[in-house]
């Protein structure tokens, strides 16, 4: 709540890093394992090799990644596969890191409301499964501190792609 509300106000400081974003692709899945392995999902990482190190916050990226495949889990169905992909655009400029999962996706009058704070309060009512409503905030928020963006695409039962767009470092 505290860094919430530090960059609400554009006062959090960034302690930006060039880092390998494979070993923090890693690190976020290999702290989930054991909630994967009890309800029998998976994770397919897709972060090439030689993919450009990223010039961020180390610890504000993971809370991204992890809050994001966090709740690719808990919307994706037993046995099924959550894909986390990077990838750079054709120009070069941005960095993108995508978490898609095949759950029961968000329904297109939600999207728009899903990254306020307490936003997911709608889909509650609704009987969606959702948690309290700062995660999403929470990731919109870094990804603006850093100077981009998230979006989402989701199609109800067909599950929900975020994908967080970064600037790459020049």
């Amino acid at each position: 709540l505290l860094d919430l509300g530090k960059m609400e106000e554009g006062k959090l400081e960034l302690n930006r890093e060039s880092f390998p974003l494979l070993d923090l692709a890693a690190k976020c899945v290999d702290d989930l394992e054991a909630n994967m392995y009890r309800e029998g999902k998976m994770v397919s990482v897709d972060v090439p090799k030689n993919f450009p190190k990223i010039w961020a916050d180390r610890d504000l990226m993971h809370r991204v990644l992890s809050n994001l495949l966090s709740n690719a889990l808990k919307h994706t169905a037993k046995g099924a596969e959550i894909a986390l992909r990077a990838e750079v655009d054709e120009a070069g400029r941005t960095v993108v890191v995508s978490v898609r999962d095949t759950g029961e996706g968000i329904p297109a009058e939600y999207l728009g409301k899903i990254f306020e704070k307490c936003g997911q309060a709608d889909l509650r009512k609704q009987s969606f499964r959702v948690g309290s409503g700062l995660g999403l905030t929470f990731c919109k928020l870094a990804a603006e501190a850093h100077g981009g963006r998230i979006d989402v695409e989701s199609e109800e039962r067909m599950g929900t792609t975020f994908r967080v767009i970064l600037p790459a470092r020049r």
